[in-house]
């Protein structure tokens, strides 16, 4: 059996999350229940903007 062992580095580097780069997305979806429709509409929202601010927990 052969075995290869990889050093590994790390110079500390981590990649942004999705937020942290200005990323926003709105999604709807239609939601069956009990044979009624119903829309969802889901917000994602950058932490620095107008809305962002509005939904931020007072300190």
């Amino acid at each position: 059996m052969d075995v290869q062992l990889c050093p590994l580095f790390s110079n500390g580097f981590r990649a942004p999350s999705l937020s942290e780069q200005g990323y926003a997305q709105t999604s709807n979806q239609a939601n069956i229940v009990n044979g009624a429709c119903t829309f969802v509409e889901s917000k994602t929202v950058r932490p620095e903007s107008a809305f962002g601010q509005a939904l931020a927990p007072s300190p």
